[in-house]
């Protein structure tokens, strides 16, 4: 949960940007199906390629909460 404080990520700096985080999961959107992981490496099962979207959800605090969730579409993906 942190990040440059400075934005240039070479430097080493940092500053909290997030406290109290619970969950984070990132999904893949190929097209088709949701998936858990994306691998583009060569040979891998999405080979070169860019999800059509990335969902992330993101959890704050102790106990049960409902996550906040966006959708990230990706204009350069097929």
């Amino acid at each position: 949960d942190e990040e440059p404080a400075d934005g240039d990520y070479a430097t080493g700096q940092s500053e909290r940007c997030g406290s109290d985080v619970s969950g984070f999961e990132l999904s893949y959107f190929d097209g088709t199906t949701w998936l858990t992981s994306w691998d583009a490496r060569v040979g891998a099962p999405q080979e070169r390629r860019v999800p059509t979207a990335i969902r992330i959800a993101l959890s704050l605090g102790v106990g049960r909460h409902d996550p906040f969730e966006t959708i990230i579409h990706i204009p350069t993906s097929d």
